[in-house]
């Protein structure tokens, strides 16, 4: 299981706890709980997109070298 995926579980599970302290009229746990929700998500997409750069960048090398 790579990073993002683990991020993207994690973000799911925290917009759970922040809806049912938003529930229970808690809203204070409520936000909390959705901060780390969406830093959870940008996490997520922060890796997603290292992950796809690093990809790109291992394909222009292996071009480079096949053009020589």
């Amino acid at each position: 299981m790579n990073k993002a995926r683990i991020f993207q579980i994690l973000s799911v599970a925290l917009l759970g706890f922040a809806f049912y302290f938003f529930w229970m009229d808690n809203s204070d746990f409520a936000f909390f709980f959705l901060v780390l929700s969406a830093c959870s998500f940008l996490l997520n997409v922060r890796f997603q997109a290292k992950a796809r750069l690093a990809d790109r960048e291992e394909q222009n090398t292996s071009e480079d070298l096949e053009a020589r």
